[in-house]
């Protein structure tokens, strides 16, 4: 018995490699054709061939880590056999069938050991061993009959027997391990295994035979056979993994085998012998009990088999008759051989209505082309997807279905194509409701923002934009719809089409007035004279509480003409609902402003496109509502620097940045200074120096007209109380708005300023301008006379010609009249007549807006003594103001100012 070597010594040695094992079994052939020829001894011949066989196995020792354990096993057992064909050559010649015998069993324990330590070995049930010991047992019988009868006759009855009962099972194992399903590995090493140890069997047979000479040499073939084959076996489960790949099952050859083999060997025995021997009717006798346990072996797994065929049956026909989904299967011409039970319980299709029909007769004939070729691509593994079709309910309607493919036509027991059907019609539905309520406002029932935007990307990509009206289904949206015939869509950068932005101006005093739901139904309202102004290509969506817009694929010029037309229909004033209290009375009709913004689809980003439209609506608003502004890149300029002015006006005063300038009054006979015009300027950093027409409208809007008045008015009072201090006797007059001048703290403010800086009250003259006046011009004639009281003089500004107003003057209290001529030259006598009237109602007159010295001239005829223009002095600093006081003091010419 041999020693195993220490780990780590095993490792250290080579390993065999393919050409090794060749030289090896060549080597031990030409051994064994020399002992058969005679040509050397027998023993010395039987002692090659295991030498050979054991050197082969020390030099396989050392295997890779995966399969270490069992190699180093197989190959020792290998090593065990191999000195067991050595023994006979060094013992005697009574005590060698016993050494032989013990070799024998060293090898089995051996082989045994390392094939259980190979790797992917599965550990079956007991009733699953028991099983694959009865199923070989009546081959085992047979082919121990046939080595029985093969053996030599000079083998001696009591090593015979057990010889031929060894020599069957190991035939028996061996052909159920090469037509099992084991792992290639497995089945290669377990028949290595085998043979080395049948050779091993039959080594000692013939040991207990001395006249028979020859046989150990036949001996040594299976050993060295077998003593290779178990080396290739271990090179594949070392590169093989785990498991490796499982070899198929033959059990055909397995029963086939054995029988013909004991049929031949069996008839040549009974046709030579003359008296059969006892051992043949053991034998025979044997086979019974094994055929009895088979049978009934077989009886119990046909019971348990159509047991578990009868419960898969239940459970199949339940699920499917439970399930939500309709199963058909088609022939090879798509005609239905079968269907669910679900067919009548949730489709109410019967099965004679349905049973021996092609499919296409079932679907609706619009789907009947794609669902032929969808089924005539099916193949194998490849199912296409779902498969959406109209499928009919067995009602005379039509039922929204998905359907999975499955190719079963080379399964024998189906051989069909196999659909498994869903009514998704409710989901559709439940989509359709879903697609509707996030591309819908639900207030007005028109478009929403997400819808437009989409809409907006696919016209200027010059798609029609249609799928908002399919998902809405809605009578009164309005979808944009194909072009008549012979007209195309442009392609590239011209415009496709326009947008139009519309917000309703004082729908929050509805709301604030009138409550929530009015103004609710004044959106609703709107939205309803959109639609019927819009064009059956255009989309009208709302894109916030007060806006709305409109999409359509015409051109600028007919986008502007439908803005004219939805302007024409929100102007009507709204029929608000009546009060429940006012019972038979109509409801209070309220009337709204509205601005339109105009952009062109050019193919730029749909929030750009947006962007522009809103841009053009917000130019509309500030140039007094009710109008259409369209978007352009001076619009767009213009918008951005009064989005600047707005950031950047507030705080400008505490930043220092606001800045005055005197603009002189003269009187026009000498060109003597009697006061000045004091004018806001503001002097910003990024954007330059910024003039009142720019700066004022955005305060009014950003509510600074209170913080900028009463920075003017502070800086001007201080202003003068310099010029005071230097002699000088002028007046300063400052511009207020209607707002500032009714502010409750205005006049306290005023005053404060007058006693800081110590100036008599009739220095300082307050202007307000005559266009500025509101409707109810009594509050603002209140406050001027708070102001005259306290001796702060008063005027009226921008008194022009061609608008005046006569009851102005007589019903404010005032005591200075601007006046601006008509730039186009106004009516000498007209200008004659107010001249008149302002001296008789004892107003200084100052003609302003003065811009050449022939309206100067016109000013002194008409009797106007002070005038005040670029033609006389250009606004000034403080600095430059002075310094031009000093020169008209100092006695220089006026007329060459």
């Amino acid at each position: 018995m041999p020693v195993l070597l220490p780990t780590r010594v095993l490792r250290t040695l080579p390993t065999s490699r393919p050409s090794a094992d060749l030289v090896v079994l060549a080597g031990g052939l030409l051994v064994v054709v020399a002992g058969t020829a005679a040509l050397i001894p027998v023993p010395v011949a039987v002692a090659l061939g295991g030498i050979l066989a054991a050197a082969s196995a020390v030099l396989r020792l050392g295997r890779p880590t995966g399969v270490y354990r069992p190699a180093v096993l197989l190959d020792a057992a290998v090593l065990a056999a191999g000195t067991t064909a050595v023994l006979p050559a060094l013992v005697p010649v009574q005590h060698r069938a016993v050494a032989a015998t013990v070799g024998l069993a060293v090898s089995a324990g051996l082989f045994g050991a390392g094939l259980h330590l190979l790797p992917g070995r599965t550990r079956p049930q007991w009733s699953d061993r028991f099983r694959t010991l009865a199923e070989p047992s009546v081959a085992s019988v047979g082919l121990c009959f046939t080595v029985w009868v093969l053996l030599p006759d000079g083998v001696p009855q009591p090593v015979r027997l057990p010889a031929a009962i060894v020599a069957g099972l190991l035939a028996v194992s061996a052909l159920t391990v090469l037509t099992g399903r084991y792992p290639r590995f497995a089945a290669t090493c377990r028949g290595g295994a085998l043979l080395t140890l049948l050779g091993q069997v039959v080594l000692v047979a013939t040991l207990a035979a001395p006249e028979a000479d020859r046989s150990p040499v036949v001996a040594m073939v299976a050993l060295l056979v077998g003593a290779v084959v178990t080396a290739v076996g271990v090179r594949q489960a070392a590169g093989s993994g785990s498991a490796g790949t499982l070899a198929p099952a033959r059990t055909r050859v397995r029963a086939v085998v054995p029988a013909v083999v004991v049929l031949t060997v069996g008839g040549h025995y009974f046709g030579t012998v003359e008296a059969i021997e006892p051992t043949v009717y053991f034998f025979g006798l044997a086979v019974v009990p094994p055929l009895v346990v088979r049978e009934l072996i077989r009886t119990a797994d046909q019971r348990r088999r159509g047991a578990d065929r009868t419960e898969g049956h239940a459970r199949v026909h339940a699920l499917v008759a439970g399930g939500r989904d309709l199963v058909l299967l088609l022939d090879a011409e798509q005609r239905v051989i079968w269907q669910s039970p679900a067919g009548p319980r949730l489709f109410g299709l019967a099965d004679t209505a349905v049973v021996g029909r092609l499919l296409r007769d079932l679907v609706h004939p619009d789907d009947v082309a794609r669902v032929a070729a969808r089924l005539a691509s099916v193949e194998g593994e490849n199912d296409g997807g779902l498969l959406m079709a109209r499928l009919t309910d067995g009602r005379g309607g039509w039922r929204e279905t998905e359907s999975t493919v499955s190719d079963q036509r080379s399964v024998p027991e189906l051989g069909a194509l196999v659909l498994h059907v869903r009514d998704v019609g409710d989901c559709r539905r439940l989509e359709q409701r879903v697609l509707q309520l996030a591309v819908t406002d639900q207030l007005t029932g028109v478009a929403n923002r997400c819808a437009l935007l989409g809409a907006v990307a696919e016209l200027h990509q010059g798609h029609l934009p249609t799928e908002w009206a399919e998902a809405t289904g809605e009578p009164e949206a309005r979808p944009i719809r194909p072009r008549p015939p012979g007209t195309s869509w442009p392609t590239g950068p011209q415009p496709v089409g326009a947008l139009l932005i519309v917000e309703l101006h004082g729908l929050s005093g509805v709301n604030d007035g009138q409550g929530r739901a009015a103004g609710d139904g004044v959106l609703i309202e709107a939205a309803r004279r959109l639609r019927t102004a819009a064009g059956p290509q255009d989309l009208v969506a709302r894109l916030t509480g007060d806006e709305f817009a409109v999409l359509t694929p015409v051109g600028p010029v007919p986008a502007y003409a439908l803005a004219t037309r939805m302007l024409t229909a929100l102007s009507e004033p709204y029929r608000l609902d009546p009060d429940p209290a006012d019972q038979g009375d109509a409801g209070p009709e309220v009337r709204l402003q509205h601005s339109i913004g105009l952009a062109e689809i050019d193919g730029g980003d749909p929030d750009d496109v947006l962007r522009q439209a809103d841009l053009a609506r917000r130019r509309a608003a500030q140039l007094g509502r009710d109008r259409i502004e369209w978007y352009d890149e001076e619009l767009e300029q213009q918008l951005l620097r009064r989005l600047e002015l707005e950031r950047g006006l507030p705080g400008a005063a505490a930043r220092g940045e606001l800045d005055l300038v005197y603009q002189p009054v003269l009187a026009l006979i000498d060109r003597s200074p009697v006061g000045v015009e004091a004018l806001l300027r503001w002097r910003s950093p990024e954007l330059g120096t910024v003039l009142p027409g720019e700066l004022l409208p955005v305060a009014q809007t950003r509510g600074l007209m209170g913080e900028l008045g009463r920075w003017v008015l502070t800086r001007a009072c201080r202003q003068l109380a310099d010029w005071t201090a230097t002699g000088a006797t002028l007046w300063v007059a400052v511009n207020v708005t209607s707002e500032e001048l009714l502010a409750p703290e205005f006049v306290r403010h005023l005053c404060a300023v007058l006693a800081e800086y110590g100036l008599p009250a009739d220095r300082l003259l307050v202007e307000i301008s005559e266009p500025q006046l509101p409707g109810d011009e009594g509050p603002v004639a209140a406050r001027l006379g708070e102001l005259r009281a306290i001796g702060v003089q008063t005027a009226l500004d921008d008194f022009r010609t061609e608008h005046a107003s006569l009851s102005h003057l007589r019903r404010l209290p005032l005591d200075l009249l601007k006046i601006s001529p008509d730039p186009d030259g106004a009516d000498q006598t007209l200008l004659d007549v107010l001249v008149g009237l302002g001296d008789r109602l004892g107003l200084t007159v100052v003609a302003e807006g003065l811009e050449s010295m022939e309206q100067v001239g016109d000013a002194r005829r008409s009797g106007c003594r002070y005038g005040q223009g670029y033609a006389l002095a250009r606004p000034a600093t403080a600095e430059r103001v002075e310094a031009y006081f000093e020169e008209r003091s100092g006695g220089s010419d006026a007329a060459d100012s």
